[in-house]
């Protein structure tokens, strides 16, 4: 649909795609993906990031403009999705929490399928029902221990 410098804009089957064009993602980039999200306030956005190899600069400002842009989608009630991400993205999203905190997708095709059908989101736990699964599951642990040591000591 529109052509920016660091990225494209297209909707597929109503649902905007983003993909960035350039293999080193730059500040500017992410810029762009603000501007677009915020003239159309897209009801679906999909990022693709399959072309990125690498992050000019800082992978915390990464990070800074994800989840701000995630925290606005969620708050107009959109859908926001990331997909394509080579090894290296992988890592940074893992160490940011970014992989836990968006819904991620190997790629685009397997993002619009789920956004198309309803299902983006529905198998994503967030980090509050981990930490209650790991808790849950340290409890039936402890309680076993115990139960085994009374019953062969």
């Amino acid at each position: 649909m529109g052509k920016h410098q660091f990225v494209t804009h297209e909707v597929i089957d109503g649902i905007n795609v983003v993909t960035f064009s350039q293999s080193l993602l730059h500040a500017e980039a992410m810029d762009e993906v603000h501007t677009i999200y915020n003239s159309l306030l897209p009801e679906k956005l999909v990022l693709d990031f399959d072309s990125v190899r690498q992050l000019d600069g800082v992978q915390g400002a990464l990070g800074g403009h994800l989840l701000r842009l995630h925290k606005q989608t969620r708050h107009d009630g959109q859908q926001l999705a990331v997909c394509g991400l080579h090894a290296s993205l992988v890592e940074i999203f893992h160490d940011l929490l970014l992989d836990v905190t968006l819904e991620v997708y190997s790629t685009v095709d397997l993002a619009l399928t789920a956004m198309r059908d309803g299902t983006h989101g529905c198998e994503r736990l967030t980090v509050k029902d981990r930490c209650r699964v790991a808790v849950i599951a340290f409890a039936f642990w402890a309680i076993f221990t115990a139960l085994f040591g009374l019953i062969f000591a």
